[in-house]
């Protein structure tokens, strides 16, 4: 192992908890508003398909019912729009629960996990649970370090986690960066490379990885509905990975354990491709807005490519976010993933960006930035 390598290892006795954001409700009482502006949990803002809605209307008379636990219809649906046989598929009660199973089938105590310490904080958090060795690798450039990845495997490396694009950075890996490296990972190593937020991306080295998986045996690729398809409170999640790998996935997954609701929903919503579409335009334009504000006055920001970007505030990050709070909008400090200098801010509508805009100016006025 290179002795430059930049890596940290995990405190074993030090266990940490999966922080979500300040609950709207919370945010509520605190603020003293009756309306709040969510630009804390990456959702999309502008919500699911017209057609996935209509869906959800008619799906009354299958609530008595228990699911197709086959989940046959979704996974026709999703085979076709990965060009993926559906053997190749589970799915879970979100991604994270995917994880979970991903954990459960390919770790155990001191085996050895490897994610970067600014990745998606479950991937730590469900991996010391099972009293896995984690090591947490640094960024260059706030992107995975593959090279170094590659130099910290050893012997009891097992599982790797690769988000593509990033959460919280928001930054990407070219497909050419990525299969150099699935090139170097022995094949007795599962690489999870996470592309929850890859319906956003638009850069033209992006790729999905799912067609490797006709050449790596050892691939998973998860994806979400949570995020572009705006049905996060379904909770839908799925990974795409060869049959023997979804046979071991399967053996930790309980019966029924996608809802009925979710399983229809998401297969009208995959068919709405226009929706996504129209999405993603809109994101881009009010990102690339606010990319411009935040140079106009001097704001340090990370480049993101996707629903969300993280602004760099210093020593006021703390007070940004606590008077942003009191003007109604809610966003996500990071100070579990080391990153308490920054705010992230979810990318939202043209009105929210406006709001969010205006706060911020009032808020740093007289700032030394």
């Amino acid at each position: 192992m290179s002795a430059k390598l930049a890596l940290l290892k995990n405190n074993k006795s030090k266990s940490l908890a999966y922080q979500t954001s300040l609950s709207v409700n919370r945010a509520k009482i605190i603020s003293g508003r009756t309306e709040i502006i969510r630009l804390s949990s990456n959702e999309n803002a502008y919500g699911p398909s017209p057609r996935a809605l209509s869906c959800l209307n008619n799906t009354k008379e299958l609530l008595q019912r228990y699911p197709d636990d086959t989940y046959e219809a979704l996974k026709e649906k999703l085979s076709k729009n990965l060009s993926v046989s559906p053997s190749k598929l589970v799915l879970g009660n979100g991604s994270s629960e995917i994880i979970q199973f991903i954990v459960n089938a390919f770790l155990t105590p001191d085996d050895q996990v490897l994610m970067s310490k600014h990745a998606f904080s479950l991937y730590r958090v469900l991996s010391e649970k099972a009293q896995a060795e984690v090591k947490l690798l640094l960024d260059k450039g706030w992107k995975n370090n593959l090279e170094d990845f590659v130099q910290a495997i050893g012997e009891k490396t097992k599982l790797i986690f690769i988000a593509n694009p990033n959460n919280p950075t928001g930054t990407m890996l070219s497909s050419k960066e990525l299969k150099s490296f699935l090139m170097k990972v022995p094949e007795h190593i599962t690489v999870v490379i996470d592309e929850a937020y890859a319906e956003f991306i638009t850069h033209p080295d992006y790729q999905s990885m799912v067609p490797q998986l006709a050449q790596y045996k050892n691939l998973i690729v998860l994806r979400t509905f949570s995020k572009a398809y705006g049905l996060a409170g379904l909770r839908l999640g799925y990974a795409i990975a060869n049959e023997a790998i979804i046979e071991k996935l399967n053996l930790h997954r309980n019966p029924f354990n996608v809802n009925t609701v979710a399983a229809e929903v998401a297969a009208v919503a995959l068919e709405d491709q226009l929706h996504i579409q129209a999405t993603v335009e809109k994101n881009c334009i009010e990102l690339m807005k606010f990319k411009q504000f935040l140079s106009l006055h001097n704001l340090s920001y990370i480049d993101s490519l996707t629903n969300f970007i993280c602004i760099r505030l210093f020593e006021k990050t703390e007070l940004v976010y606590q008077q942003l709070l009191k003007k109604g909008i809610l966003t996500r400090t990071l100070r579990e993933y080391d990153m308490a200098d920054f705010l992230r801010i979810s990318i939202g509508t043209k009105e929210e960006m406006d709001e969010c805009k205006k706060a911020l100016l009032t808020i740093l006025k007289g700032f030394a930035l």
